[in-house]
């Protein structure tokens, strides 16, 4: 039975209320899971552009390191190539002072030479007829 202190309507009063707060916190999750799913879907394309770029990002780091490591490559290529190309550098710095001293001396030179007149003489030699025999045939 009840208690005779307690009457029967606060009782329902109190099942009723907490019913209904029950019911509004389960309206209240209801909508701010809806709310949730909604910003979740609004963010899905940033999301996936964000992780495109971060792909592309890491992409990008990873051809950077491959390009350094090129260059580094390259710049002790030309570092091993350098005593080298001093020295092909000396050999044409030579060469072109050379080159400049014939350059001068053909500038000294006449345009036209005057070569002296060739005479050609043909000599002719007259052989005589040879007769000859032969043992062949009995002649």
């Amino acid at each position: 039975m009840t208690n005779a202190r307690l009457p029967v309507h606060l009782a329902v009063l109190a099942g009723t209320s907490v019913t209904l707060y029950a019911v509004a916190l389960a309206l209240v999750a209801t909508i701010q899971s809806n709310g949730d799913v909604a910003v979740i879907d609004a963010r899905a394309p940033v999301e996936a552009a964000t992780r495109s770029v971060s792909l592309d990002h890491d992409a990008l780091a990873s051809r950077l390191d491959e390009t350094e490591q090129a260059y580094g490559a390259a710049a002790a290529a030309y570092d091993r190539a350098r005593p080298r190309l001093d020295g092909v550098e000396s050999t044409l710095d030579r060469l072109s002072g050379t080159v400049a001293a014939v350059s001068g001396t053909a500038r000294s030179l006449p345009d036209r030479v005057a070569l002296p007149s060739v005479t050609q003489t043909v000599v002719t030699r007259v052989s005589s007829p040879a007769h000859v025999t032969t043992g062949a045939s009995g002649h």
